[in-house]
């Protein structure tokens, strides 16, 4: 005889997750490794299906290319095997912009067609995923939102999808992590006292505001004799991108401040996070970065441009500094003042720190998650 508790208990949801699991990491892989490895899939019953199966590199992901294409096909066909071939209740696909849309739009479509309930979380901002345009692919990103059961969205500003589409189905559920690793990084380091080390760590390109962050630093070496000194560590988003970055370095003449990296995982970027006090990220697009999740928890303040979910991470003043993307001026003038003032650079991780166990831990992510797929569940 069962157990009252098992009586009463729900059942398990069979979900079917659409997403980039694998290499080359990035912060898709890094959301829905940590979102499994929580008790998500203990409240679940979770299969997964990798989406971006292929030896592409981040240089020709995302782009509008025959090899491109070729992959998405026989991407959706897993997918669609993968759905056939066991009952699921609800199918949860990852998607960004552009081709990585249009290719996950399918899938989203097919489940529709076989009566399965379909969540899309995009893992960019609004701005970046429906052109401004009336035209045919703003229109058919429209019709496959409205298809979508609900739609899981990293930030406030996904708000005004609703004015578009008033009948959309919302759930903001931010990145999240699991702190407990990066709040054991001391605070500060050990030798802070010889000047701040700044750290950019993601995806090196023009778009992430590499360039700009590049002018700023060279203007603020200018203008203090604070110590300083800034890492870029991560991947390239298009080819030749890191090689003209390290070539710009080479020739201002920074080399003696300013360093490139191959991308770190693992220990290797717990160390580095350990080792800096300020991320920065002066992106031009952005949908919610795990980096500056990882930055706070870990202890660092975060200097991050105003677009996307980063003004849903840090609170200015508080835990970091927002700039508007492109302004160099901005940006420099925001780094100067950590620079010069490093005890401000020591408050804001302690909030950080604070702020990503309240808000950004994976746990609370896990049990939203899974109230929300029941809500949509519940519906005719």
């Amino acid at each position: 005889m069962r157990d009252r508790d098992s009586v009463n208990s729900p059942k398990k949801l069979r979900v079917l997750i659409a997403a980039h699991f694998g290499e080359p990491i990035g912060g898709i892989t890094i959301n829905y490794r940590t979102l499994l490895a929580s008790s998500y899939s203990q409240r679940l019953t979770v299969r997964v299906v990798e989406t971006s199966q292929g030896t592409l590199d981040f240089s020709l992901r995302g782009g509008w290319k025959f090899t491109n294409w070729l992959n998405a096909l026989v991407n959706v066909i897993y997918f669609m095997r993968a759905l056939l071939n066991q009952k699921t209740d609800l199918v949860h696909i990852a998607t960004v912009s552009d081709a990585s849309f249009a290719k996950h739009s399918l899938m989203a479509l097919f489940a529709r067609l076989w009566r399965t309930r379909v969540v899309l979380q995009v893992h960019c901002s609004l701005e970046r995923l429906l052109p401004k345009t009336n035209t045919l692919w703003r229109r058919y990103i429209l019709f496959v939102l409205a298809k979508a059961d609900g739609i899981v969205t990293l930030s406030r500003e996904w708000d005004a999808l609703l004015d578009i589409l008033p009948n959309a189905n919302l759930c903001y559920v931010p990145n999240a992590i699991d702190v407990t690793p990066y709040q054991a990084l001391p605070r500060p380091r050990a030798n802070f006292d010889e000047g701040l080390r700044l750290l950019f760590f993601g995806h090196i390109g023009r778009e992430k505001g590499c360039l700009d962050l590049l002018d700023a630093i060279e203007n603020v070496r200018q203008r203090t004799n604070a110590q300083f000194c800034l890492d870029f560590v991560g991947e390239t988003l298009l080819t030749g991108e890191k090689e003209h970055l390290s070539a710009q370095i080479q020739a201002r003449n920074l080399s003696d401040f300013v360093a490139v990296h191959e991308p770190e995982y693992g220990d290797a970027k717990m160390q580095r996070l350990g080792s800096s006090d300020v991320l920065i990220l002066p992106s031009y697009h952005e949908g919610m970065p795990m980096s500056v999740i990882e930055a706070m928890a870990a202890g660092m303040a975060v200097i991050g441009s105003q677009v996307g979910g980063i003004p849903d991470q840090i609170i200015p003043g508080e835990t970091g500094l927002l700039v508007p993307p492109g302004d160099v001026a901005a940006l420099g003038a925001a780094i100067l003042q950590l620079v010069e003032h490093p005890q401000i650079v020591l408050q804001m991780g302690q909030a950080g720190r604070k702020r990503a166990a309240e808000v950004f831990d994976i746990e609370t992510k896990a049990q939203t998650l899974e109230n929300f797929y029941r809500k949509l569940l519940t519906k005719n």
